[in-house]
């Protein structure tokens, strides 16, 4: 049985240099230590923040903007997997985002209208989908050039105070069936579920009846 570790909040400083070196994850570099000396699993939680190397505004990003940050996706996916200490780690997770439904850190409010959105807002929702795509694309290209590696994606981890949004029906499940029409990856549905579970059962099986 492989056990995993959360990396959250760990890419703070990543960034690329001229030359297209991943440099700084400083704390994902800690943690990574730890991950590998105590023979766990990276799980690595992406696209939290907007990465400080990238300068301007990111609802206002250029299509070049855009480019310099599927770079660094692919450059931390690639990374961790294959590089950290010489060979990275035959599994690794990575998962978008973390309870972007409901949380009211500001920071973690990137692309959403204003910094101060309601839980559940639909920018945040368009945020979700927006940066998946790109660590959606990293992944992929990543675990397609390793395939003797365990290389996959998860998401949306919503908090579940916002269990459905939209059509009412579960927003993972929503998710599976979007990404599924648009042959975007998804390798793993993530639900935190706090307090009362008595719905988390199903919850699980409306997701497992969309990805059957």
């Amino acid at each position: 049985m492989l056990f995993r570790s959360r990396n959250i909040n760990g890419l703070g400083d990543c960034a690329l240099s001229q030359g297209g070196v991943l440099t700084g994850c400083s704390r994902l570099n800690n943690d990574l230590q730890n991950i590998k000396q105590f023979g766990l699993t990276p799980h690595v939680i992406v696209g939290q923040w907007a990465p400080a190397s990238i300068g301007g505004t990111p609802q206002r990003w250029s299509s070049s903007q855009w480019a310099q940050y599927d770079a660094l996706c692919y450059a931390i996916v690639d990374y961790v997997s294959n590089h950290y200490g010489g060979t990275g780690f035959s599994e690794a997770l990575f998962e978008v985002e973390n309870e972007i439904d409901t949380t009211t850190i500001q920071q973690d409010l990137w692309l959403t209208t204003s910094p101060n959105v309601g839980q559940g807002d639909p920018s945040r929702f368009s945020q979700f989908d927006t940066v998946y795509g790109h660590w959606a694309k990293a992944v992929d290209a990543v675990a397609k050039r390793s395939p003797n590696k365990k290389i996959r994606i998860a998401g949306p981890s919503t908090g579940f105070w916002t269990v459905t949004y939209g059509n009412g029906q579960v927003w993972q499940s929503q998710i599976v069936q979007k990404y599924a029409a648009q042959n975007i990856r998804l390798d793993v549905v993530s639900i935190h579920q706090y307090g009362d579970c008595s719905n988390l059962a199903k919850y699980a099986q409306n997701i497992r009846q969309t990805l059957n």
